[in-house]
């Protein structure tokens, strides 16, 4: 039989089986061998997605803080891609946030548009700007020293009650420079016992907002579950060889 003009090798070889016949240990037409090749091949397969989907699994963990908004986000004011007390800075340059800034439709400074920008709109920008920096729970009035992006154990300790002291205004002398930084946590004019208020009802120099965010607790969990499901059936497969 002529055998060249056959691309395929394997239907080379099926031909050549069925000529020499049975003095071939290939000869034998094994519906096993033959199925266990193909899953062998399968389970080959198999273990390469599992070692593709680590990497991807870890680069989601990794930048799933980085997804929350597809365009810009709504807590970053001068455009740094980066929401920090620069933003608040500018927010607290709009007018007094206790009495209320009433503003127009489409206003950057009003969080929940409702036509004014207030202390709401304050409480929204510190939930907004620390998931924006992959913390799980939002900045809490008191803290002075750890708004300034990411990466930071936020606490609020002797350092923020010593900044406190050092600005303390409450005749709102100095409302230019009475900033969040300078301890003014509710965004009015001065540096008072409300502001001390805060301080001290969130006082935490152990720190605060740990615990790992949950959509990224969720991812590690989803990652883990696939690999383990996986494994399994690729040792299955692995055993028709």
């Amino acid at each position: 039989m002529h055998c060249k003009l056959e691309p395929d090798r394997r239907r080379i070889r099926d031909v050549d089986i069925h000529v020499t016949g049975a003095g071939n240990r290939n000869a034998l037409p094994s519906r096993r061998r033959r199925r266990g090749r193909s899953f062998l091949g399968r389970a080959g397969v198999c273990n390469h997605h599992v070692f593709l989907l680590l990497p991807l699994w870890v680069a989601l963990v990794a930048t799933d803080t980085h997804v929350k908004w597809a365009g810009a986000m709504p807590c970053d004011f001068d455009g740094s891609t980066q929401c920090d007390v620069l933003d608040l800075d500018l927010m607290y340059g709009q007018g007094n946030l206790v009495s209320s800034v009433a503003v127009g439709g489409g206003n950057v400074f009003d969080l929940n548009s409702d036509l004014a920008i207030d202390n709401l709109d304050l409480t929204i920008w510190l939930a907004d700007a620390a998931t924006a920096n992959g913390y799980a729970s939002p900045y809490l009035r008191g803290d002075t020293d750890d708004l300034s992006g990411p990466g930071l154990r936020r606490d609020v300790d002797i350092t923020d009650f010593n900044q406190f002291a050092a600005n303390f205004d409450p005749s709102g002398i100095n409302v230019a420079t009475n900033t969040w930084g300078n301890a003014n946590f509710d965004g009015d004019n001065d540096v008072d016992v409300t502001d001390f208020n805060y301080l001290a009802s969130n006082f935490a120099p152990g720190g605060y907002g740990t615990i790992p965010e949950p959509t990224t607790v969720r991812l590690v969990i989803l990652g883990l579950a696939s690999v383990l499901l996986l494994l399994p059936q690729c040792r299955r497969l692995a055993t028709f060889d």
